[in-house]
């Protein structure tokens, strides 16, 4: 499960460095994809999983197959390095000044502008109004 909050910095060759809880995800690489607020990286196995839902449903008339050429046009393989650094492509690079903020979301990491962050958790706001019926 991939969880925890990152503040991180893209550097001057566009690497991003995974954080070290959860560069073990990654060892057999992963995808970064648009998720339209922020970007994803998931390991293989949850790209793949993800993928499939999302052909089923392409399949089943719920959503459009051009939502899934959408997906699949915005989604690159990536592969850590000796370091932990993924290489984000261009395309979905151009949407960051050099500060991210990374959520882990169990399946995957969210990488998020600072800003993105801020403005999701005060929309989410106090967690004890969510959480509280769970305890």
């Amino acid at each position: 499960m991939l969880a925890g909050s990152y503040d991180h910095r893209i550097d001057s060759k566009s690497r991003l460095v995974l954080p070290s809880a959860a560069r073990p995800a990654f060892a057999n690489g992963g995808f970064a994809s648009d998720q339209g607020g922020y970007i994803g990286l998931f390991p293989t196995q949850e790209w793949q999983e993800f993928i499939a839902k999302l052909r089923r449903r392409v399949e089943d008339g719920t959503t459009p197959r051009k939502v899934f050429q959408k997906v699949s046009g915005n989604s690159f393989p990536i592969s850590p390095d000796g370091a932990g650094r993924v290489l984000l492509p261009a395309k979905l690079r151009q949407r960051f000044a050099d500060e991210v903020t990374l959520i882990g979301s169990e399946t995957h990491l969210a990488v998020y502008r600072p800003e993105d962050w801020t403005a999701v958790d005060d929309e989410v706001g106090d967690l004890a109004d969510y959480l509280e019926h769970l305890l």
